[in-house]
C-alpha cells in the first residue's frame, strides 16, 4: 500500500542521512545536554516528515512550496574541521522557496541537508509556508471533493515577496551583529587580534572568515591594498 511504501521510504531516509550524525555534536545540544536525545529525535523526525511530504507534494500538487538550497562551495575536500563548519553555516544561509509546478526536478536540491526533496510542512502555526503546504496536502488527499483553496492566491507572486522579505530580515540581523561588534570595540570589550581564514580571492578582494568575534561568525571582504 501507499502507507507501507512511505514507511519504508522513511526507514531508507533515516539510514541514508549521514548528516544526522552531526546533530549530536551541534552547539544546540551542547547548550542543552539533558535534552540531547529528545532534541536529536525531534530534529530527525521533522526532517524526515518534511522530506516525505515534499516528495508527495512535488509529485501531486503544482502549487505547493519547496525549500531549495543550492550553495556555491563544496566542503568535501576541506581538511580543517573549523573551516568546513564555517563554510557550511554560511552556505546554509542561502536557502529560499520555489513553487513546485515551476521548478524543474534538476533545480530541486537542498544542498545544506544533502536532499533532493525538502520543504517546510511540520508546523502550520510557525510560518506561512508550513500552513500553505498543509492546505496543499489536504487538497491532494481529498482531491475528489473539489476543494480548491489554493486557487484563491497567486502563490508565485507571494513566494517572491516572502523570499525578498527573508533576505531583508537576514541582512538586518547581519547589520545588527556588526553594530554590536562596533560598540564592543569602542568600549574596549574586544580583543585586538582574531584568527581568520582566507577562503577565496575575488578580483581585488580577499574573502576572509573570522571564526569568532564577540560570539559571532563573520565573513568579511578586504581589499588587496
Amino acid at each position: 500500500s501507499e502507507i507501507s511504501n512511505d514507511i519504508f521510504q522513511i526507514k531508507t531516509i533515516i539510514e541514508s542521512q549521514t548528516i544526522f550524525s552531526q546533530i549530536n555534536e551541534s552547539s544546540m545540544e551542547e547548550q542543552y545536554p539533558d535534552e540531547k536525545i529528545s532534541r536529536t529525535l525531534v530534529c530527525k523526525l521533522m526532517t524526515i516528515y518534511n522530506q516525505v511530504i515534499a516528495k508527495r507534494l512535488y509529485d501531486n500538487h503544482p502549487k505547493s512550496i519547496m525549500r531549495v538550497h543550492y550553495g556555491k562551495q563544496s566542503t568535501t575536500e576541506v581538511e580543517n574541521d573549523e573551516v568546513r563548519e564555517i563554510i557550511q553555516r554560511m552556505e546554509t544561509f542561502k536557502g529560499y522557496y520555489r513553487v513546485s509546478g515551476t521548478t524543474p526536478i534538476d533545480q530541486l536540491e537542498h544542498r545544506g541537508l544533502g536532499m533532493t526533496y525538502y520543504t517546510h510542512a511540520t508546523s502550520p502555526i510557525r510560518r506561512f509556508v508550513d500552513f500553505w503546504n498543509q492546505i496543499c496536502l489536504y487538497e491532494n488527499l481529498y482531491k475528489d471533493s473539489g476543494i480548491n483553496a489554493t486557487g484563491m492566491l497567486n502563490i508565485n507572486e507571494r513566494i517572491g515577496e516572502i523570499n525578498w522579505k527573508q533576505y531583508q530580515v537576514k541582512k538586518a540581523y547581519e547589520q545588527m551583529a556588526l553594530v554590536n561588534i562596533y560598540h564592543s570595540k569602542i568600549n574596549g570589550d574586544l580583543d585586538d587580534r582574531y584568527e581568520g581564514f582566507l577562503i577565496g580571492i575575488e578580483e581585488e578582494n580577499l574573502q576572509i572568515y573570522i571564526p569568532k568575534m564577540n560570539g559571532k561568525i563573520l565573513l568579511d571582504l578586504l581589499t588587496m591594498k
